[in-house]
């Protein structure tokens, strides 16, 4: 039995190194040569529904059924059908009722309720022909949602572990910032940071928190689908387990002490407020410490060498009026880092202002040691990782 892994698009490193602390396992990175998808090997569902509740990199996670390619043109509505009605779909039966939901990436001459359409018909044909009775279908509260995602030419069927919000949805968030980053893309820079408990993390910029607060679900070990355990559609399929009691144990094995050490501070006032109202309910507001600094004071009120990591998403300049500003923004993160940070301190980011960050990271004597491209939704984005020269 295999799972199917939806992440950030040039993270899938990340999604891997985190499936292999939670699970042991090695996992095939951008499997079929898609991007933002991971693939393992689980033992049985029980073992893929733990991985779901627990993950906190993984946007979507699914049982794996099939993969196949259909043309971007309406004639590939009919290879969709006949892929999907030549599959033998066993574990239907006749009290259970389905729905089918896709996401669409790329250039189509047909859209997402098309797919849905065609592979539902498809799927009742199928069992029809097979079985002889025809299959529920309840498009509200399915017991089984059966996702068909296309990417170009590549579709991925499967079946939904994860319900309608895509699990980079918390559920911790009370406050949100107008340009907050996704809790997923934040906990992947945490692991590509290699940060640890015992350095401490300073976020300047924190916005509603997320990149703090992620840190302190690290920390903690807190499963991501925390808040949200009942919106799991895994909990909807009837295999024998007591989801109350699974959950609980597993909250048991995993969630631990910490004593980590993470700063968040910001220049307004309602974010800082904002933020430690979220990490209050996220479990995490005893390790974050909340403050109200300008960039420009960072050196006067955090000190000298008293900051290990700085981990942040600056502004990429979408919103603001006045390309001054943002080189300012710029200038003093790492004007500042030079003095905030000891020996062996890192910056690590994630923006779309490539030449600004260069340009002043090379200034104040910062060594690159990794660079990649990202994407921060639909906006294509670079994640830079420097250390003090």
């Amino acid at each position: 039995m295999k799972v199917l892994v939806t992440t950030n698009r040039g993270f899938e490193d990340a999604c891997a190194s985190e499936i292999k602390m939670l699970t042991g396992k090695e996992s095939e990175i951008r499997p079929f040569g898609v991007l933002g998808r991971v693939m393992f090997e689980v033992k049985n569902l029980e073992e893929a529904a733990e991985f779901t509740y627990l993950t906190r990199t993984a946007n979507r996670v699914v049982l794996f059924l099939k993969h196949f390619k259909a043309p971007r043109t309406k004639e590939g509505l009919e290879k969709i059908y006949g892929e999907l009605k030549d599959m033998d779909w066993e574990f239907m039966n006749e009290n259970i009722t389905f729905a089918v939901r896709s996401k669409r990436m790329g250039v189509h001459e047909y859209n997402s309720m098309d797919i849905m359409r065609v592979a539902g018909q498809a799927i009742i044909d199928s069992i029809q022909e097979r079985k002889k009775y025809r299959q529920k279908v309840n498009l509200d509260e399915p017991d089984v949602v059966i996702r068909v995602d296309a990417v170009g030419e590549d579709f991925f069927v499967g079946i939904d572990l994860v319900g309608e919000k895509g699990l980079h949805k918390r559920g911790y968030k009370v406050y949100n910032h107008p340009a907050s980053l996704k809790p997923t893309i934040a906990q992947s820079l945490i692991i590509l940071s290699e940060w640890c408990e015992n350095k401490v993390l300073l976020d300047p910029m924190c916005g509603s928190g997320t990149i703090p607060i992620e840190a302190g679900l690290f920390a903690r070990n807190i499963p991501g689908s925390f808040w949200r355990k009942k919106d799991l559609a895994l909990t909807k399929l009837e295999i024998g387990i007591d989801w109350f009691e699974f959950f609980r144990n597993i909250d048991e094995k995993f969630i631990r002490d910490s004593d980590a050490r993470i700063i968040a501070s910001d220049k307004l006032v309602r974010h800082v407020k904002g933020a430690e109202i979220n990490a209050q309910r996220a479990l995490v507001k005893d390790l974050i410490q909340f403050r109200r600094i300008d960039l420009e004071w960072l050196d006067l009120k955090i000190g000298e060498k008293n900051v290990d990591y700085i981990i942040t998403n600056p502004p990429y300049g979408v919103r603001m009026s006045y390309k001054e500003e943002l080189q300012k923004i710029y200038k003093y993160l790492f004007y500042q880092a030079e003095y905030i940070l000891n020996d062996q301190g890192k910056i690590v980011l994630i923006t779309t202002q490539k030449k600004l960050t260069l340009k002043y990271a090379e200034k104040y004597k910062f060594s690159l040691v990794h660079e990649r491209k990202v994407w921060n939704g639909n906006l294509e984005a670079f994640v830079f990782i420097f250390t003090k020269e």
